[in-house]
């Protein structure tokens, strides 16, 4: 019997005291919420305390002769995240390696001829290839040569590239050629306008002809056809005072009257280039002199 009633009482405390039907279990308790992880904070240098101005930032990091040496610098990147600073760090790295550097008194030939390569500077002047046909001059082949050949020569000791040599060139070439155009423009105003100028001068279409008789005798007296080409490139050959002068000196020297021009005119003999005769003499002074 006390057995009996005994497992009733454990059945019973079993189900809940029978009162009424079971009543369901708790739900387990919530896992606890992990706490905040605190913000990252910047370790102090290996050296220990740090001024204010170092505080708070990655230059915090850096040994004190570090931060004393490059202070300037430094501060000027407080702001940069220290990922921007390898950024241009590596940057700047790569763009010093493929810099060209001047080669220094005490270069090698080999590190010469390096420069001279990679700035595309020639060994020589003749490596410039400057077209002396390219000059628009006058002058003979051999002369436009020796330009060319001479300013290949001042390019090279002034160590201009190849590319700007072209450039010096073309620029020399076009300044020869407004140069010849203006000379040429002049000439051709002093050509039209010389028997105006000259009649102008003289006063007179008789006296004007005759000067021009007596230039032109002058001229074939002096026998020489570089000196006539080059007073024609001058303009002096159009110059009425220097027409009238050479005109008078002629005129002095020899008293043999001028033959106007025209279609029956007779060609005129080699005569000395100075006149003979007393007049010259007492003008002008001893022919000779």
């Amino acid at each position: 019997m006390n057995l009996l009633i005994k497992g009733l009482t454990l059945l019973l405390a079993a189900d809940g005291g029978g009162g009424g039907g079971s009543t369901p279990p708790e739900p387990p308790p919530a896992p606890a919420t992990p706490p905040a992880a605190a913000p990252e904070s910047v370790p102090p240098a290996a050296d220990g305390e740090v001024s204010e101005e170092w505080k708070g930032w990655w230059a915090g990091q850096l040994q004190k002769e570090t931060r004393e040496k490059h202070k300037d610098a430094l501060l000027g990147l407080k702001g940069k995240s220290l990922g921007e600073v390898f950024d241009d760090y590596f940057s700047g790295r790569a763009k010093l390696q493929n810099a060209v550097v001047f080669p220094g008194k005490d270069a090698t030939p080999e590190e010469i001829e390096t420069f001279l390569k990679r700035m595309d500077i020639p060994k020589t002047a003749d490596e410039y290839g400057l077209d002396p046909k390219m000059i628009p001059s006058p002058d003979t082949d051999e002369r436009k040569a020796e330009a060319a050949k001479e300013l290949s020569g001042f390019f090279r000791s002034i160590g201009l590239t190849k590319g700007q040599a072209k450039q010096m060139y073309e620029r020399y070439v076009g300044i020869v050629k407004n140069v010849n155009e203006a000379v040429v423009s002049r000439q051709n105003a002093l050509t039209d306008t010389f028997e105006e100028r000259l009649l102008k001068d003289i006063g007179d279409e008789k006296t004007a002809a005759e000067t021009k008789e007596y230039f032109k005798r002058a001229l074939i007296a002096l026998g020489d056809k570089q000196l006539v080409q080059e007073l024609n490139q001058s303009g002096m050959m159009y110059s009425t005072a220097f027409v009238r002068g050479l005109a008078d000196i002629w005129k002095a020297g020899n008293q043999e009257p001028p033959i106007v021009q025209g279609s029956n005119s007779r060609e005129e003999k080699q005569k000395d280039a100075l006149p003979k005769g007393t007049q010259f003499q007492e003008r002008y002074g001893n022919r000779r002199n």
